[in-house]
């Protein structure tokens, strides 16, 4: 499966210490150049040095056109190059920015989205120990929501607690009690 990924889930998954999953989940995995501009920087400041892996995937839009105002370069050039090399996913985090790829018929996918296929794929075994101790984390992926899609369903978005404690992929036998908000 080919992959196209903007910025915001190469940093989550750095941060957490699971970007390997990408090349383990699909056979290619493409960074544009404005992805790469915005990731180089945050590889030193994050201190995420395992990121650099992609630094020889980057691939050139051949036909750039701003087709959002409201998108930055690194969505805008991740939507252009996933229509332009047909690729099976675009990695994005951004609500807006998928929810507008979506539009356009690119199939999206979330840090989170990630996570649960290398669940249910074994790659690894348990999701909940990746959020333990990041209550009250800024830095993605735990400033996103889980999921944007409530925006289109009219759905209220779950908190972290809830969601970890209720979602079928979150449960694993464990004495760690579920997090209680406050």
């Amino acid at each position: 499966m080919l992959i196209v990924a903007d910025t915001g889930p190469l940093i989550s998954l750095a941060v957490i210490d699971k970007i390997d999953l990408l090349e383990t989940l699909f056979y290619e995995v493409v960074i544009p150049e404005a992805v790469w501009r915005e990731l180089e920087p945050a590889i030193q400041d994050l201190s995420i040095p395992q990121a650099m892996r992609f630094r020889n995937n980057i691939m050139a839009v051949a036909h750039y056109e701003e087709i959002s105002a409201a998108l930055g370069p690194g969505e805008t050039e991740a939507i252009l190059l996933y229509e332009e090399i047909h690729a099976d996913r675009l990695l994005i985090e951004d609500s807006d920015a998928r929810l507008y790829a979506e539009t356009r018929g690119v199939r999206c996918t979330g840090t989170l989205g990630i996570l649960i296929e290398a669940k249910k794929k074994n790659f690894i075994p348990a999701l909940r120990p990746l959020f333990i101790g990041t209550r009250g984390c800024n830095t993605p992926p735990f400033r996103t929501n889980f999921l944007p899609i409530h925006k289109l369903r009219g759905m209220k978005p779950r908190s972290i607690d809830n969601f970890l404690s209720n979602d079928r992929f979150f449960k694993e036998k464990s004495d760690t009690p579920p997090f209680r908000a406050g």
